[in-house]
């Protein structure tokens, strides 16, 4: 366990904070730290790395980011057999590898989770974004508007939100007022996930939301996306729908349909969920429309927000 952890926390600049510290309290400071992500690399690469003498050192650090196998919303699957050598390695762990775990919402209930808290050393950093007002305006006055308006901008990020507190009260230190106008006045507005706004796009489109879609289409103009853009990706998107529903089959994991597809297992679990809101009539038509559409804007017959606009218009 000494050289086991486990970071629990949904905000990545606290846990590279607390990965940080762990390095350091542990005296790795100096050795060489090798990152994995469980949604670009699979686990046996991992295991293979903490089984492996370091060549350039005697020890070494890794990191596991994004351990979804002991969460309980994603869909994605690992094999038995390498979660069976990871419990092995945790029983009997390295004293040269300090092995760091790190996930967003663990699933306690889950027989593997309360296994695995048994072998390693839990670090649970759960902040809400209320925890925060809370401890950072304990001897301000902020009204209700105002403090809606500085999640929205901060996109619920604990470590941005904390510092916009901190410069909301170094700017009102004498009144200890804060209000929306201040907010608007003095805080950074967060840009959004991108890559996540794009699936809620494709979202949109597909429960036929031309409204939401709209808006959202809008606020990805504001973050440089151009149309082309927008169709580029859009268009991606219905391709891979449209090979899912081609090639689904109850026999096949998910994890083998993405490898066939040849796309990340995670783009496939969010794909997944599309498939039962069109016909193979509806998305071929689309895909088609999208494909002269961007014919048309690219030659210069049509203006690029305007055609973008009337296409979402007549979905």
């Amino acid at each position: 366990m000494k050289n086991n952890y486990l970071i629990e926390s949904d905000d990545f600049v606290v846990i590279d904070s607390l990965i940080k510290k762990i390095i350091k309290d542990n005296g790795f400071d100096n050795e060489v730290v090798n990152y994995y992500d469980l949604e670009e690399n699979e686990l046996s690469s991992v295991l293979e790395d903490l089984d492996t003498y370091s060549f350039l050192s005697p020890r070494k650090v890794i990191v596991l980011k994004n351990t979804f196998f002991l969460e309980s919303s994603s869909k994605l699957k690992v094999v038995d057999e390498d979660v069976e050598h990871l419990i092995k390695y945790l029983n009997k762990p390295s004293d040269d590898v300090l092995f760091i775990m790190c996930t967003s919402k663990l699933d306690s209930r889950k027989k593997l989770t309360k296994d695995i808290k048994k072998l390693v050393n839990f670090v649970n950093s759960k902040i809400t974004v209320n925890d925060v007002l809370r401890e950072q305006f304990k001897d301000y006055k902020i009204d209700f508007k105002a403090r809606n308006l500085l999640i929205q901008y901060t996109n619920e990020n604990i470590s941005m939100l904390t510092s916009e507190c901190l410069k909301l009260k170094l700017f009102k230190y004498d009144e200890k007022v804060i209000t929306e106008e201040d907010v608007e006045k003095i805080c950074f507005k967060a840009k959004k996930d991108t890559d996540k706004m794009l699936f809620e796009f494709v979202n949109f489109i597909a429960s036929r939301n031309k409204k939401k879609a709209f808006e959202l289409y809008l606020e990805l103009l504001d973050y440089d996306y151009t149309p082309i853009d927008v169709i580029g990706r859009l268009a991606s998107q219905l391709r891979l729908i449209y090979q899912i529903m081609l090639s689904y089959d109850d026999n096949i994991s998910n994890n083998d349909l993405a490898t066939i597809l040849g796309v990340h297992p995670y783009r496939l679990e969010k794909s997944l969920p599309l498939v039962y809101n069109f016909s193979k009539g509806e998305i071929v038509s689309i895909i088609e429309k999208l494909g002269k559409l961007d014919l048309d804007i690219k030659s210069g017959k049509k203006d690029a927000k305007l055609a973008f606009k009337m296409f979402l218009i007549n979905l």
